[in-house]
């Protein structure tokens, strides 16, 4: 069992960034955002105890699983993790993670920026894996559309997977 990371690298592929000068630079700036409504919106998402995260939290207590940890300290900081198992689990949100699923459209207000940013998140998610699994952790991905649609069948193959990697 291995990252459900379908299609991301060849994602990366056939979006053939270019590269110029600003993108060789580690910094990414945003953009100014373009209303106040924009701005609101951007400030609220958050990066822990999302929706989907708690939902499927809640489906794993349902089945009995207990002793994970949140947000462990090794690299990409899973939203959940088995640390005696070596088993993490993310849940990835589908904008920003460019879930494969959904293929929802880029934004249409600074479109270079965008996509920068999306080609440097799964880039991350891609190392970030790689480093995880260089450390003897598994990977689990689940989009957020997938936990929303049936979170408990997600719980189950999280226990299944618990089940064949004893502590």
């Amino acid at each position: 069992m291995t990252a459900n990371y379908t299609g991301l690298i060849d994602y990366v592929q056939y979006m053939n960034f270019a590269t110029d000068e600003k993108s060789q630079s580690n910094v990414l700036r945003s953009p100014p955002a373009s209303s106040r409504a924009v701005k609101a919106v951007m400030q609220a998402n958050r990066w822990k105890d999302t929706k989907p995260e708690i939902i499927l939290r809640k489906n794993l207590r349902k089945l009995g699983i207990t002793g994970y940890r949140l947000y462990w300290p090794i690299p990409g900081r899973p939203d959940i993790a088995f640390p005696g198992r070596r088993i993490c689990i993310l849940v990835q949100g589908c904008f920003w993670h460019r879930c494969p699923h959904c293929k929802l459209p880029l934004p249409r207000t600074n479109a270079d920026y965008w996509i920068e940013k999306f080609k440097r998140n799964t880039e991350r998610d891609i190392r970030k894996e790689r480093e995880r699994s260089d450390l003897g952790w598994i990977t689990l991905v689940y989009w957020e559309c997938e936990v929303l649609r049936d979170p408990f069948k997600i719980a189950m193959k999280i226990k299944e997977a618990i089940k064949l990697r004893p502590a």
